[in-house]
């Protein structure tokens, strides 16, 4: 029995050990294409989760099957809002817009989270290229076959260590709760 108590404590300490020397959560990485436009941001934290955001420009219909049925932020109006705000915040000293698309003076991007037949309720950002206006979040519909900037999100999976962490305090703990 002491035996058993001993070797799940040291499992405990274990996972413990890993959760703690994991890396914490990056600052977002801006990545850019040959012309220096934003194309991409990797590691933006929305809420509690980690994403790469890809900046495509087409329809929606283009980037996501059946229209928006698999953007990440779908029937999620809160979810698609913080994003734009991390995405704004990410791109807000930034001279060109992603992709370099400019559009009625302004640079934009777009996050959908719903559709009514041909029109998408979107989140996004916008900025003046004189830089009279920052990156301000946005809100409203477009035609969904409009074409513009869309941001398409990807989740970042858990780092090995932090999992592992995870479920080494979870089993030492329960088999600890167990035998005491």
């Amino acid at each position: 029995m002491k035996r058993v108590k001993r070797l799940l404590t040291v499992a405990f300490l274990f996972g413990l050990c890993c959760l703690l020397a994991s890396p914490a959560q990056a600052d977002p990485v801006l990545e850019y294409g040959t012309g220096g436009d934003v194309i991409g941001i990797r590691n933006l934290e929305v809420g509690t989760d980690l994403y790469d955001v890809l900046f495509s420009f087409g329809t929606a219909a283009d980037i996501w099957d059946d229209t928006i049925s698999t953007a990440m932020f779908k029937d999620d109006q809160a979810g698609a809002s913080m994003a734009s705000v991390a995405v704004c915040s990410a791109l807000y000293d930034e001279v060109t817009g992603p992709q370099g698309y400019l559009a009625q003076g302004y640079y934009h991007f777009f996050i959908p989270w719903s559709i009514n037949t041909s029109m998408i309720s979107l989140y996004g950002g916008q900025r003046n290229p004189d830089y009279t206006l920052f990156w301000n979040v946005v809100a409203g519909s477009l035609s969904s076959g409009s074409q513009q900037n869309y941001a398409k999100f990807t989740v970042v999976p858990i780092p090995g260590a932090v999992l592992l962490g995870i479920l080494g305090l979870s089993v030492a703990g329960v088999k600890l709760r167990k035998y005491a």
